[in-house]
């Protein structure tokens, strides 16, 4: 499978206390900067993205968010986004790298990351955008998911499920991939995990849990169950 890439740059970011960006606060008194860019060739569109600074009564914390929209009529497979935050005389603070399992076709990828440059959020002038994604990924022939569920349980996110080989040979391996939506329908996350042999008629029980202290998992309000017979 061919990778593709796509890349763009913003040239400018304003952050509190700068002029000439779309600026607005919300009721935490949090001030951001929203900006959008022009659709990929690729069939990735950025839809919009932000940098924030959040001054809490501690810490003062920078926060990135984009929604990326596969403008495929298929889906894609092992996106990665690179946000690379850059001061004002164009330099490289800190490089986030953020990855989703897999994107339907027409849906939304919800990218965000908690971040604390060196020198503090205030820091950051301006960012860019890069990434890379499969084409295609391998989709499942001959298994069935009979069932699944989500769970909050220790503040992490915890799928459950249960897959049929319905083949007349063993499977060598399987791919269970989590795609977890908030009420919006984007996807905030995608977790997974594998199997190794499953005999043919068999029965795999499967379970996955999201990373601890993600501050979005009480917003998942629905999930899917992707099934790959192949890995990246």
């Amino acid at each position: 499978m061919r990778r593709r890439s796509f890349l763009a740059t913003i040239p400018t970011i304003a952050i509190t206390g700068c002029s000439g960006s779309d600026i607005w606060d919300d009721q935490d008194g949090k001030t951001a900067v929203r900006v959008t860019t022009t659709p990929f060739q690729s069939g990735l569109d950025i839809v919009d993205s932000s940098y924030e600074v959040v001054s809490g009564e501690y810490v003062t914390d920078g926060y990135f968010r984009a929604t990326v929209r596969n403008t495929r009529t298929v889906p894609i497979g092992d996106v990665t986004l690179t946000a690379k935050l850059l001061d004002s005389s164009g330099s490289t603070i800190e490089t986030i790298n953020l990855y989703c399992q897999t994107i339907g076709a027409g849906e939304r990828w919800l990218a965000q990351a908690r971040v604390i440059p060196q020198g503090g959020p205030a820091r950051v002038a301006e960012y860019e955008l890069a990434g890379e994604f499969q084409d295609t990924p391998a989709q499942a022939t001959g298994l069935s998911l009979r069932e699944s569920s989500f769970q909050i349980s220790d503040e992490n996110g915890r799928v459950t499920g249960i897959v049929r080989a319905d083949t007349a040979q063993d499977v060598d391996y399987v791919k269970a991939i989590a795609k977890l939506f908030d009420p919006e329908g984007r996807i905030l996350d995608t977790i997974y995990t594998s199997e190794n042999d499953i005999a043919a008629g068999e029965r795999w029980s499967f379970e996955m849990q999201t990373s601890g202290y993600d501050d979005w998992v009480n917003q998942v309000v629905n999930h899917e169950i992707v099934l790959w017979r192949a890995a990246f």
